[in-house]
């Protein structure tokens, strides 16, 4: 077999190696389903939904815990939810159809994976709303 390939591996090797901690600023019911906007965007964070063809429709495997008084539980009910970027636009839907725990209100944290690749290159202050400003590196090793 003699094959030439060409390719540009860096996507495929830096694509899945990120999470992303993203929190809750609001939430509401719409026609009986959740609905979650989030302190990051399509235009930010979440550009890969656009750009890359990443999707989160009807994952069911984002949420592994959670974290509540410093102890993880792996035992809680979900809800299909729709999550919504920080800006006014109409397109800033980063998901229709999550699973999201039941539970989840204000305030609360989303740990996302498979964040890599451009996830943070791409960023713009689209509709006056600031980018993330900084990167934090874990001292540890996150384990899923």
């Amino acid at each position: 077999m003699n094959y030439k390939v060409i390719a540009e591996p860096g996507r495929h090797f830096s694509s899945r190696c990120f999470y992303l901690l993203t929190r809750i600023l609001g939430k509401r019911i719409k026609s009986g389903k959740p609905c979650f906007h989030m302190n990051d965007s399509v235009y930010h964070s979440f550009n890969c939904t656009i750009m890359d063809g990443v999707s989160f429709e009807n994952s069911n495997d984002q949420f592994y815990s959670k974290i509540e008084n410093n102890k993880s539980n792996t035992a809680f009910e979900t809800r299909p939810s729709t999550l919504f970027g920080m800006t006014c636009d109409g397109m800033d839907i980063i998901t229709k159809s999550l699973s999201v725990p039941t539970d989840a209100k204000v305030g609360d944290w989303f740990c996302f994976n498979g964040m890599g690749a451009y996830t943070h290159g791409c960023k713009s202050n689209f509709n006056g709303m600031s980018t993330t400003e900084k990167v934090y590196k874990w001292p540890a090793k996150i384990s899923e």
